[in-house]
């Protein structure tokens, strides 16, 4: 019993220590409403979910907008200890660290425009389809190597909204449903679509979880951290920190 006690407490002594060592980069990109730009700040259902977490582990993180790329070059290097919010894949576990529990989920689902008669419930449906994604992205194995469609490219899933607004030579977009709802309220409120022609398909593509990443090169002691970092999301999902932070973002993007 005294053991485990004393392992207790040198665990939080060596993150305390840790944490007024130096603090922590976390680099990222807008990807709206889970994190974007306002006022010259970070902020989003993720990088609050983030702070609650630190908060509870006594490390200040350090928010920096990166170019995808770029951030992702600076935490293989070791230049920024943490990246979010990404996928945890065989290739980025050999110089990241994740989580057992993810920051959030990314629900990607088809849309076509509001004139259109098509309609799709499996991933049969689609056969022939000339679908829009965002160039570089991943939609999950099923659909990524999903051959009898045609993919046309768009720089961004801001392109892809638009140009499906404009009915041009697609049947379908491919997008997370909360960055389609928050890019569609952005565009009404500027002017750039009038209206909201749009419908849903019944058909999810996928629905997987979207984690942080720690950095296994930058000097900080990431499995431990990592480690941390689960418990932390432990306690705000049972005490209702997390429902609270989704649930508020989610409002606030239907209110736009």
């Amino acid at each position: 019993m005294k053991l485990l006690i004393f392992s207790v407490i040198s665990l939080f002594v060596i993150m305390g220590a840790f944490a007024t060592e130096r603090e922590f980069t976390i680099v990222g990109n807008s990807y709206p409403p889970y994190s974007y730009l306002k006022d010259g700040k970070f902020e989003g259902m993720d990088v609050d979910t983030i702070k609650a977490a630190f908060k509870k582990l006594n490390i200040k993180p350090v928010f920096k907008v990166r170019p995808w790329a770029r951030a992702m070059a600076e935490v293989k290097s070791g230049e920024s200890d943490t990246i979010f919010p990404l996928f945890k894949t065989k290739e980025r576990e050999a110089f990241l660290e994740f989580p057992v529990i993810p920051l959030s989920y990314e629900k990607n689902i088809l849309v076509v425009n509001g004139d259109s008669n098509k309609t799709a419930k499996k991933i049969i449906d689609i056969k022939g389809w000339s679908i829009g994604v965002a160039v570089e992205n991943s939609y999950g194995k099923t659909f990524d190597e999903y051959k009898d469609i045609e993919r046309i490219e768009a720089i961004n899933n801001e392109r892809l909204v638009l140009q499906l607004n404009a009915k041009n030579r697609m049947d379908a977009i491919i997008i997370n449903e909360l960055v389609f709802d928050n890019l569609v309220n952005e565009y009404i409120l500027s002017g750039k679509i009038k209206r909201a022609n749009f419908r849903k398909l019944e058909y999810v593509v996928n629905k997987a979880p979207l984690y942080i990443g720690f950095s296994k090169n930058s000097g900080i002691n990431y499995k431990l951290v990592a480690e941390k970092f689960s418990d932390a999301m432990l306690q705000l999902h049972k005490e209702g920190v997390i429902e609270e932070i989704t649930n508020r973002h989610m409002h606030q993007v239907s209110l736009q």
